[in-house]
């Protein structure tokens, strides 16, 4: 019988074998011991967290608790509304202090907000880094000086000119104590606004100042208006200031040019008295001034929900566009054409038999000559030229990179808002260089609209959406705002889906409505040129389908450019494409052509998805 060869090479001997079951012991081991060491950790960090939470809980409880013990019994009807009887005297009331701090709140908001808020813009929306940097490190430095600082500066200042302690001073302390506050918490919640809310409010041609006004600070009111309770809840129970500034007063003042009573004061003067029924009220004024900081909260907060809830389209049962799906949902089952179907209408071999005029055949809306652009030292597009013809379809495709969301965004000089930007050669628009320092940018911003590729709605109506870029232009009857709202609407194939929704947010609206309530708010103002930086690559098939068929609507009244990194989409809804690769425009010309028989082995290799 024939023996089997066997090659001790082949098979691992039983030494190795042993070595990498003791590796997988000691990996499965590790791996064991890491997830229990990691559970652990994750325990004790949920136990931690709780437990601060529970002593912030147990802290403000444990203090409106001892207030109430300790001064309800005093917050009586002769408390609110009497004057503090005679050194001595049992009874009375602080009236006056209550009143006096009111006022001195109002003061206070008078001085603070305004220049609080103003310095937090500026330096979100204007300041260059430098200077910036300077006034951050200020307004920190203040938020850290201790508020009789504060109180001492207004008495030299305010005080001792005027010969005299009054409510006007003692609100002006307690205001510049707000200042540095209101500062930061403003600037912070006005950088958090998306910047493509702000190009999309500049692209309709409104004043950089106009977009900040109507948009920036609605985007973030309700953070800046938190800022400023907190900022208020702050100094209503200081004492240290205004005893240098309003002193006190133990009857009504008649002018604020006089000594003003306030609580703190009141509460700081009975606390150390050696009158029992002074340390009563001193505990229930405490309780009237913690009273007074929660309503101020709960005021706040009130605002920030009802804000919330109408940008969330949640004032009624239904949003607008909830409303409308089922209301369609039946009809569209049986009478809709398939989203497939809806495609295929645009696809190239069937667009209706259309067939591009040659280029030099057709009148040139933009035009582009040597056209070279910079991020810094960055050169993204390089020595382009091209001719875009009017009422056509013109897609801008290519790689990620390539340049052609910056192309496009010459058209209207959008890249005027980034600093480091810089651009060499013309951009013509119908004969005239944009670029002329002679040319009104908000002018041309109102002919060349523009569509982002993210849904840029205002935190506004959708009436308001629409007929903000009217406003803007003076627009002001409202008669026709009705009906030039209503035509953007219908051109935009909204109209009948939000008819009966207009006061209703436009944050509540899909995804695709809210895109295609960018085109009315930019149709709105009637624009020759319309851009559309990718204004599908968000959507869904239904939701595309709608816009493409949009878009071959609007090319009979518009010239419209189009991004793009859907070759399908570039096929179905353009006359003409432009091929861009590193920067150069590597081939230019009707669709159809480029499409079938491109005439750069480079843009042949894109189509193909050999690269790309």
């Amino acid at each position: 019988m024939r023996q089997r060869s066997f090659d001790m090479n082949t098979y691992p001997s039983p030494r190795e074998n042993l070595g990498t079951n003791n590796i997988q012991k000691r990996i499965v081991t590790a791996f064991a011991h890491s997830r229990r060491r990691r559970f652990a950790v994750d325990q004790l960090i949920v136990f931690l967290l709780t437990l601060c939470s529970l002593i912030v809980l147990v802290s403000l409880f444990s203090i409106v608790g001892h207030l109430i013990i300790h001064g309800a019994s005093s917050l009586t009807r002769e408390f609110l509304t009497h004057l503090p009887k005679p050194v001595g005297e049992p009874g009375g009331g602080m009236a006056n202090a209550i009143a006096g701090s009111l006022i001195l709140l109002g003061i206070a908001f008078v001085v603070g907000v305004p220049v609080g808020v103003g310095a937090g813009i500026f330096l979100s929306e204007y300041a260059t880094d430098r200077y910036a940097s300077v006034v951050r490190f200020v307004t920190d430095v203040m938020n850290g000086i201790p508020s009789i600082v504060y109180g001492i500066f207004v008495y030299t200042v305010f005080v001792l000119p005027f010969k005299g302690f009054s409510a006007f001073s003692g609100g002006i302390a307690l205001g510049m104590m707000m200042i540095p506050m209101i500062t930061r918490t403003t600037e912070e919640f006005v950088r958090m606004v998306p910047v493509h809310l702000r190009e999309a409010g500049l692209a309709l041609g409104a004043p950089r100042w106009r977009v900040i006004g109507d948009i920036v600070i609605s985007s973030s009111i309700a953070g800046i208006v938190t800022g400023i309770m907190v900022a208020l809840a702050r100094v209503a129970g200081e004492t240290a200031p205004l005893l240098f500034t309003a002193f006190g007063n133990r009857f009504w003042h008649s002018s604020l040019m006089q000594p003003i009573a306030a609580l703190p004061l009141q509460i700081f003067s009975y606390a150390i008295s050696p009158f029992d029924d002074w340390h009563r009220q001193a505990w229930a004024g405490a309780l009237v001034l913690i009273g007074i900081v929660f309503m101020m909260n709960l005021s706040a907060n009130y605002f920030v929900f009802r804000r919330n809830r109408f940008l969330l389209g949640k004032n009624s049962g239904k949003t607008a566009g909830n409303d409308h799906s089922e209301r369609k949902s039946t009809r569209n089952s049986i009478a809709s054409p398939s989203i497939p179907e809806k495609l295929e209408k645009f696809s190239l071999n069937k667009r209706i038999n259309v067939h591009p005029q040659s280029l030099d055949n057709l009148p040139v809306q933009i035009s582009v000559k040597n056209l070279n652009f910079y991020y810094g030292r960055q050169q993204v597009l390089k020595d382009v030229s091209m001719n875009i013809p009017g009422r056509r379809v013109t897609a801008l495709i290519g790689p990620s990179g390539c340049g052609k969301s910056t192309l496009l965004r010459t058209f209207n000089r959008m890249n005027d808002l980034i600093p480091s930007s810089r651009m060499e050669g013309e951009v013509l628009i119908d004969g005239k260089n944009i670029y002329d320092k002679t040319t009104d940018v908000v002018a041309l911003r109102q002919k060349v609209g523009m569509v982002f590729q993210k849904f840029t709605p205002f935190p506004k109506s959708i009436y308001d959406n629409v007929s903000y870029g009217l406003k803007i232009i003076g627009i002001k009857d409202k008669s026709l705002l009705n009906e030039m709202v209503e035509k953007s609407l219908r051109r935009a194939a909204l109209w009948d889906e939000v008819k009966d929704y207009l006061g209703k947010s436009a944050l509540a609206l899909s995804g695709g409505q809210q895109q295609r309530l960018c085109i009315a708010r930019a149709l709105a103002v009637g624009p020759e040129i319309l851009l559309m930086d990718e204004p599908c690559s968000a959507l869904d098939p239904a939701a595309t389908a709608k816009i493409e068929e949009l878009i071959f609507e609007l090319k009979d009244d518009y010239t419209i450019v189009i991004v793009t990194h859907n070759m399908q989409q570039a096929a179905r809804v353009s006359d003409y494409t432009a091929f861009l690769f590193l920067g150069e425009l590597v081939e230019f010309g009707s669709t159809e052509k480029m499409f079938t028989v491109p005439q750069d082995k480079r843009t042949e290799a894109y189509l193909t998805g050999k690269f790309g």
